[in-house]
This record gives structure tokens, sequence and C-alpha cells, in this order.
């Protein structure tokens, strides 16, 4: 499970893809059966059961959403228009990539490709700021957390499909894309 900012666990939903729809198919070619279940720490690739830890992934920051005003109901921005958003993403404290800021844009599409390295035990952090011109500093809207290597070997596990995650109030939905870099 996807814990979020103050301890709460986040819905996680995956649409898998045709031909990947458990650990015995292959991800990397649809529909190439690996010979065993691959384990909790290995996802399938290619036929073949591979270990999640130790191996180059990329993530996409494919989309986020938020919702038409900030939770409290004022404005994302005082001109009322919709809030500027981008995101970052952390891997065990190395800040990996930050996207662009998409301006007045409740629901943008990224497409920011992080190279990242997963570790035992690790942790892994997607936030969302609001970035207003004359502040001092951006807005944090919400933070995704995978901590622990549970989480990490979820999170890895996710491949091929995209995965969608939502803050638990609905107001904030993510959507990443995570690869292995073979």
């Amino acid at each position: 499970m996807v814990r979020a900012m103050g301890g709460m666990t986040l819905a996680v939903a995956m649409v898998l893809g045709a031909g990947c729809a458990d650990d015995t198919v292959g991800a990397g070619t649809p529909g190439a059966a690996c010979s065993v279940a691959c384990d909790d720490k290995e996802f399938c690739y290619s036929g073949e059961c591979s270990g999640i830890v130790g191996r180059n992934w990329t993530v996409t920051v494919v989309d986020v959403s938020t919702g038409a005003t900030q939770p409290d109901g004022s404005e994302w921005d005082e001109d009322d228009t919709a809030p500027d958003l981008k995101v970052t993403v952390e891997n065990n404290g190395d800040d990996l990539c930050e996207t662009a800021v998409a301006t007045d844009d409740a629901a943008p599409a990224f497409g920011d490709v992080c190279p990242v390295m997963f570790r035992i035990g690790g942790q892994f952090w997607v936030r969302v700021y609001e970035v207003d011109d004359g502040a001092a500093e951006d807005t944090l809207v919400h933070e995704f957390a995978w901590e622990g290597s549970d989480a990490i070997y979820e999170l890895a596990r996710s491949y091929p499909a995209n995965l969608a995650v939502d803050d638990p109030s609905g107001m904030v939905s993510l959507t990443l894309k995570v690869v292995p870099a073979f």
C-alpha cells in the first residue's frame, strides 16, 4: 500500500495490460509466460523472473489532477484561475526530477521521465505543488510516499500498467508509469 502524508493509506488502482494479468505472464513480451510464478521481490519480463532492487528503472510522471478549488473551498490563485502545478520525484533522499510548471491547469499531463534505482527498505516520494509567482515558497498540495521494501516492490510490480493513486480525500490523483531500464 502507499502511505500518504500523515500516515493515511491511499487506494491504489492498477489496470493491467492485455496478456499481463499475473506473475506468470511476461511483461516485456506480452504473452511470454514465465516458467514459474515470480516471487514478491521479482517481476516477470520477457518470460523470465527478474529482481526489482539493484536494477535501473524509469518512472514517468504521466499526469496529476486536483479539485477545482482548494480543500477549504478557496480558489487556487488570487486571480481565480486553476492551479499552477508541478511534480517532484525523490528516491531515498535524492531529488530525481521536477516537472515544468503547468500554468492554470487542474489536470495537466506531463510525461517527464525520472531514472531511479530502488533499494531494499527504500523510500520513494512524489510531491505535487501549487506554484504562485508572488509566494516565497511553493505550496505542497499532496505528497505520495512508498516506504519500505514491500511498498517499493508493489510500486515496481505495477509494471507494465500505469499506476493511478488517489489521496484519501479524492482531491489529488496521480498517474505514474514504472518501467525497467534494460
